[in-house]
């Protein structure tokens, strides 16, 4: 060895009391069985299971909260019967709401009162209805809903564009396109459905309404008896007010006895051919009827006369309580629109329907 090289230097301590152990591996030592002591602990004070009970435990468990679940549901006080049939009737009274909007026709008239559907609402204590209504100008469907109260059976909320009727009438929808007139029974003159067909002859639609009837009269034969029912309304007397009330009824009065008479169908496609809402004097209602090979002096009787049959209209009307028109009654007892009188004559008589 080098005489400048250096032996390397072995530093040795004695061992202590704790056996050569520092402050740092003891505090360590001593962190660990604290951590090992409190797991014990808390193994040994978990709840003990009994693995023999626990199906009849949650059992129990479940019962008692269906119990609660019962005790918290109030069975409502109207059953769906009830609330169908007050549904309806809130369909049938859209009909004479004053409204200037195509919903007061669609609604109770093309209501699928068949499929309507509810549903009760607990918390609120409320059914909620949906009925689906079609759109004749589209042929598609729409929903119009209503909330009904269960607590006395009245209208809470409608959804219609916020049109609501501020009372229900008793009037009901019982199929679509047929209303249920209240007090009033059914015909039983014959046998053939009778079908009154009340129109103001001004009012819009009226003398195009006249068209259903030669179709109808195809479809059902001698089984129907439609018979035309003039009512001067506010229409007529508007076209009264320019040029005089005499001559605005004459258009009511050829009508009238014009349907009396078997070319009535020529008269209906001449006349609409040659209406365009808007007055019709004497004279060419007079050309009309004659070229519809009407029987002219026929004509004239009946139009002499029947100012006192219209007057007898007029009453009839106020019975059926008709404040709009056209509107058409379907075995003395059924309200409809010439747009589904056939599904008047079809409710009246299913026999006469395939």
């Amino acid at each position: 060895m080098h005489k400048d090289d250096k032996e390397p230097k072995i530093v040795i301590r004695p061992i202590g009391k704790f056996g050569g152990l520092d402050n740092i591996h003891i505090a360590l030592i001593i962190l660990v069985a604290i951590l090992i002591g409190l797991l014990a602990i808390i193994s040994y004070s978990k709840p003990q299971v009994i693995f023999s009970n626990q199906s009849s435990n949650t059992s129990s468990l479940c019962a008692n909260q269906i119990s609660q679940l019962n005790a918290s549901y109030q069975k409502p006080l109207h059953t769906e019967a009830e609330v169908l049939n007050y549904t309806k009737r809130i369909i049938a009274t859209y009909n004479f709401i004053n409204i200037n909007s195509s919903l007061s026709v669609y609604i109770p008239f093309y209501s699928y009162v068949n499929e309507i559907n509810l549903s009760y609402m607990p918390s609120l204590k409320e059914w909620h209805a949906v009925v689906p209504v079609l759109d004749p100008a589209t042929n598609s469907t729409f929903f119009v809903s209503f909330d009904i109260y269960d607590s006395n059976l009245t209208l809470a909320k409608s959804y219609i564009e916020t049109i609501s009727p501020s009372k229900v009438l008793n009037y009901m929808a019982v199929s679509k396109g047929v209303i249920l007139i209240p007090g009033k029974f059914a015909c039983s003159t014959n046998s053939s459905v009778n079908v009154f067909w009340f129109m103001d002859p001004y009012a819009p639609g009226s003398v195009y309404s006249l068209e259903y009837i030669p179709k109808l009269e195809s479809e059902f034969g001698k089984n129907v008896n439609i018979t035309v029912k003039i009512l001067y309304g506010e229409y007529t007397d508007l076209v009264g007010s320019r040029y005089g009330i005499a001559n605005a009824q004459y258009l009511g009065k050829y009508i009238l006895c014009a349907s009396q008479q078997k070319n009535f169908t020529n008269f209906i496609i001449n006349l609409n051919a040659i209406y365009s809402n808007n007055y019709i004097s004497n004279q060419t209602l007079y050309s009309i009827a004659k070229f519809s090979d009407l029987n002219m002096s026929m004509l004239n009787s009946c139009i002499q006369n029947s100012t006192t049959l219209i007057n007898r209209q007029a009453l009839l009307a106020e019975y059926y309580n008709i404040t709009t028109t056209p509107s058409v009654v379907v075995n003395c007892n059924y309200l409809t629109i010439p747009q589904t009188a056939y599904e008047g004559v079809c409710f009246t008589n299913p026999s006469l329907c395939k």
